[in-house]
């Protein structure tokens, strides 16, 4: 039997301003589920006082746990709590710190328990960059002749079916830039239950959005040579 019903894996880099608030949210929403639960919290390298904001919040939490580390980014951080906690939790649940997706929506998503319930951003607009990256991902997908199953490829707000997700974890290459794309792709090649569901996105009113159009072409770049690496990986299951 696993320890956790749920393990809640969330990235953070310098959001001081809102990360209590978000934590809180998150523990206030899982409390009324009845069920055992983690929030993981890894700041990425954070230079603001995110990093002690974490320690004293969690000093007498038992259903929190802070990671502190060095600067990877966003998706070898997130690739790291995945394989840390496959192990131990019934289902893993991914969000970002920013608090541009609320806790709120997350009963829609534990009631489904498929295989992968992902999440489909509406009010999005995004900016000229970021619509190059997502489009990019759809345009890859299709490339690939893979069948478009998921709406939202890189939605920061879903829940994996750890049963499913184990062995597909320990697959992915460990310094993979966009996991989450990975994971989505793998999920319709292997025709995994899949649910999508909208999710209200709300525009951040702190921190800053670090994509400008120099790292959206390296972005895409990387992601597209990873995606290939990755998908070799389960070429022939």
């Amino acid at each position: 039997m696993k320890k956790y019903d749920l393990v809640v894996v969330i990235p953070v880099y310098d959001e001081e301003e809102i990360i209590k608030e978000v934590i809180q949210d998150w523990l206030n929403e899982l409390k009324r589920h009845n069920i055992t639960f983690l929030l993981y919290v890894i700041d990425d390298g954070s230079k603001d006082n995110t990093p002690l904001i974490l320690q004293k919040i969690s000093s007498n939490n038992e259903n929190l746990e802070i990671m502190l580390k060095h600067n990877e980014g966003h998706g070898l951080t997130i690739l790291q709590g995945y394989k840390k906690w496959c192990n131990e939790a019934d289902y893993i649940f991914q969000v970002d710190s920013d608090n541009e997706i609320k806790a709120n929506f997350f009963s829609d998503f534990w009631r489904m328990k498929s295989d992968l319930v992902i999440g489909i951003r509406v009010g999005r607009k995004q900016s000229f960059f970021r619509k190059i990256l997502t489009k990019g991902s759809l345009l890859l997908g299709k490339i690939l002749k893979q069948k478009q199953t998921i709406k939202d490829l890189n939605c920061p707000y879903r829940l994996y079916k750890t049963q499913t997700f184990c062995k597909i974890f320990d697959k992915v290459i460990d310094n993979t830039f966009a996991p989450n794309v990975i994971l989505s792709m793998i999920a319709q090649k292997l025709n995994l239950k899949v649910e999508n569901i909208p999710v209200k996105y709300e525009y951040r009113t702190t921190g800053v959005d670090s994509i400008n159009k120099y790292k959206a072409i390296k972005i895409a770049f990387i992601a597209f040579i990873d995606v290939i690496k990755n998908l070799q990986r389960f070429k022939n299951v």
